[in-house]
């Protein structure tokens, strides 16, 4: 009886785990080639103007900074500094 027990057991294990496991792959599996590559394309893109838009404020900051630095090496070269 036991080794029948065993047996039993080791079935009923085997059963769960391959349930387990198929569910478990339905539920992480990746999405379709097509929803991939939308997805991709989508993050491509975001990103990209994501860069955009903080090279567009870093530029403008530098443009209000130069004028600034230039005035103040003027004023350094005119005071005989």
């Amino acid at each position: 009886m036991k080794h029948q027990d065993l047996v039993v057991g080791v079935a009923c294990g085997l059963v769960v785990g391959v349930v387990a496991g198929a569910v478990a792959a339905l539920l992480l599996a990746p999405a379709s080639g097509v929803e991939t590559r939308r997805k991709l394309r989508y993050k491509r893109d975001h990103t990209v103007e994501t860069a955009r838009s903080k090279a567009r404020r870093a530029m403008a900051r530098l443009r209000r900074a130069r004028p600034e630095e230039e005035e103040e090496e003027e004023e350094g070269a005119f005071s005989g500094a």
